[in-house]
């Protein structure tokens, strides 16, 4: 049975959600779609498309999502660290309508049901109001693949605190859930020599210097200190290699309420049983130095030896 996948991005920030699609589409997934969420979506959405039009894969759709959280309280005018001069060229007129991203959502889970994936790598605004929408379907999809929460530590994940309310929904949803946490994730940091090999790297095709170009435009202003996590990247590569992964099964509790403790994903049976929480499978390792070696040779196109394929 051949999956079908739909990434929900918040592309434009930070630079490992552009990786993440390239990885996807380097290892020969089956992308039917892209939706954009949280704050400035228009321009992200404009940055999507032009990245898959630069991997020739303009029948890729792209549909511009919701940039207000749930709440309705967040901002969705900030320009992007990665904007372009040319990036209105990649506009359309479906752009104005968010909900279109929500529609396509559910009318995918509707068609493919448990062949579909949804590889959650930003805030969950798009999902949780699908959920809302239409339980009953959602709840057929295969999973959702989400890079959020933390289930080894105290951490506020960021893709999980920045729309909560979205969060709780779909924590309290019955889709199939599959997480990739920071307590994983933040594993693969670049060091400053890896960094500097794919800055320095000849780029002898536009989509592999488009993002180089990517990368430059979000290391621009970081201090020095600041290094890359691949978080999303890794996320993907759970589709590609899940033998590459130590996986558990636990019932997980999403704290709302508590003053410090607020965006925690904490575990149930160590907190409070009565609760429930909801049964999901995350990450508990991963095989770091393998994916990082696929990553700079078949994304980043950088062998081993430092050299360009």
């Amino acid at each position: 049975m051949a999956k079908k996948y739909i990434i929900d991005t918040d592309i434009g920030d930070d630079i490992d959600d552009a990786f993440a699609i390239a990885q996807a589409i380097d290892y020969g997934l089956e992308i039917i779609g892209v939706t954009t969420v949280f704050k400035n979506v228009l321009e992200r959405t404009q940055i999507a498309r032009k990245l898959l039009k630069l991997f020739n894969r303009s029948d890729i759709p792209v549909f511009c999502g919701l940039g207000e959280g749930l709440n309705g309280k967040l901002r969705t005018n900030e320009r992007l660290c990665q904007w372009t001069e040319d990036l209105p060229e990649y506009a359309a007129e479906q752009d104005k309508d968010g909900a279109l991203a929500v529609d396509f959502l559910i009318e995918s889970a509707a068609k493919y049901k448990d062949e579909l994936v949804i590889m959650a790598i930003g805030p969950l605004t798009n999902i949780a109001t699908a959920i809302k929408r239409a339980p009953e379907v959602m709840k057929g999809v295969g999973k959702v693949l989400l890079m959020g929460g933390d289930y080894s530590r105290q951490y506020c994940e960021w893709n999980i605190i920045c729309d909560l309310e979205a969060s709780n929904v779909v924590f309290s949803s019955e889709c199939p859930l599959v997480c990739v946490g920071y307590d994983v994730t933040v594993q693969t940091r670049m060091s400053q020599s890896e960094e500097k090999r794919v800055l320095e790297t000849d780029c002898n095709n536009e989509e592999r210097a488009y993002l180089k170009e990517l990368y430059t435009l979000w290391r621009k202003d970081r201090p020095e200190t600041v290094r890359l996590e691949l978080h999303d990247p890794l996320t993907v590569y759970y589709e590609v290699n899940p033998s590459a992964f130590s996986m558990k099964e636990g019932k997980i509790l999403l704290e709302t309420s508590g003053t410090l403790t607020r965006g925690m994903t904490l575990d149930a049976d160590v907190f409070d049983r009565r609760k429930g929480g909801k049964k999901i499978l995350f990450a508990e390792s991963a095989d770091i130095l393998l994916f990082k070696k696929q990553f700079f040779e078949i994304t980043c196109l950088i062998n081993s030896d430092g050299n360009n394929r």
